[in-house]
């Protein structure tokens, strides 16, 4: 949580190139830290400045995609999370029967570091820093040049203007967060990262330990886990139809997993089931549409500390949940076992009350029609039927 503090400041001085490639040549000294730590507070350290990068991928995403493909790209990293997640469970399964410790971690940084290295820096910080002519190099670097329509000139003009248009209504501060229209945009990206945990991902996080309790053998528990990880992998690919239907739908549905697995006895073929398509169906219909909004919700100026603040707002959430998961699956506390199923129900309930009030459609819409359907106070649900013009940026900046 700490260390999401420093990811403003630094890619706002250094970019986003350079704070991932920062971040990934510290990262293997981190992970020693990690693996080696004698006391929490060693541990501490190395969880603070490994929380620096947690929200860079994100934001840049956004600033290098066109417009059609930004949700495509930006839901992907949700992806990687998956990806990430079976990896770290196969490798934790196939390493249980070996008593000699193991750490495998160090690969991944030096193997991403070049590409990295070798990828162009958003256009929008570079203009941002008021670097013009390396906003157009970045831009003949994103894009094929086979279009005869696009115009890199015009393009950079755009992004100068709407950002020009941005720091006239915000001071590019943490408090402009929460003045005027963007107090909307930010609540609309702490709401939405805070759905991943209302909705009860909190029991898949927990997968291994749930078979565990419902009397697997640790063998089979692990594998139920890669399974999960499996189907939400397969969840994340089949999300990219639609931006805002797949939440509420969640909202929906989830209830639906989460109530019967909840009235199971812990040991049913039922409940187990129920589990494994919980994260399914949480990866079909809600967690890649949150990484695209809250990447695409905030204005170009503020976005790095609007997303950085939602997922400080998420972890401090998430800390609550962890706390709660842990307490109803252990046997020697609470012992709810499947029951927590019937909790985390009524929690995605409550969050459905408030998602379709709240919630819009960004799909198709450029930085600069945002800003004008949230000056203009368009409400939610006429987001997608409202049109706007971009014109409208050019004649208020002229």
């Amino acid at each position: 949580m700490i260390g999401l503090t420093f990811t403003d400041q630094l890619t706002k001085r250094f970019g986003f190139r350079k704070t991932m490639i920062a971040t990934l040549l510290v990262a293997p000294y981190l992970i020693f830290i990690q693996c080696f730590a004698t006391s929490l507070a060693v541990l501490e350290v190395e969880q603070i400045l490994l929380g620096i990068f947690q929200t860079v991928t994100c934001v840049y995403a956004v600033e290098v995609a066109p417009t059609c493909l930004r949700a495509f790209l930006t839901s992907w990293v949700s992806q990687n999370w998956v990806i990430g997640q079976i990896i770290a469970s196969c490798v934790a399964r196939g390493v249980l029967d070996l008593a000699a410790p193991w750490a495998l971690p160090w690969f991944w940084p030096v193997v991403l570091v070049v590409p990295v290295y070798l990828a162009p820096e958003s256009p929008w910080w570079l203009v941002r820093q008021k670097r013009y002519e390396e906003a157009k190099v970045s831009l003949r670097r994103l894009t094929s040049g086979q279009d005869p329509d696009f115009d890199i000139g015009k393009t950079v003009t755009l992004i100068a203007l709407t950002t020009e248009h941005e720091r006239e209504l915000n001071t590019g501060d943490l408090a402009a967060l929460f003045k005027g229209t963007d107090l909307r945009r930010t609540l609309i990206v702490m709401g939405c990262y805070c759905m991943q945990i209302v909705s009860g991902t909190k029991l898949r996080a927990y997968a291994t330990y749930f078979f565990l309790q419902a009397g697997l053998p640790t063998t089979q528990s692990f594998n139920m886990s890669i399974v999960i990880y499996v189907l939400s992998l397969a969840g994340t690919i089949l999300a990219y139809a639609n931006e805002f239907t797949p939440v509420v739908s969640y909202a929906i549905r989830g209830p639906a997993y989460l109530l019967p697995l909840g009235s199971q006895h812990p040991h049913d073929d039922f409940g187990l089931c129920l589990a494994q398509q919980a994260g399914f169906v949480a990866y079909v219909c809600m967690i890649p549409v949150i990484f695209a909004m809250v990447s695409e919700i905030p204005s170009s100026t503020l976005r790095s500390k609007s997303v950085a603040l939602a997922r400080f707002t998420y972890a401090v959430l998430n800390v609550a949940a962890n706390v709660l998961t842990t307490y109803q699956l252990n046997p020697t506390a609470w012992a709810w076992g499947a029951k927590s199923g019937c909790f985390w129900a009524g929690s995605s309930i409550v969050g459905l009350l408030s998602r379709g009030s709240i919630l819009l459609n960004p799909k198709g819409r450029t930085v600069a029609e945002l800003n004008l359907l949230f000056e203009k106070k368009v409400p939610a649900r006429s987001f997608t039927s409202t049109s706007v013009s971009v014109a409208e940026v050019t004649e208020r900046s002229d």
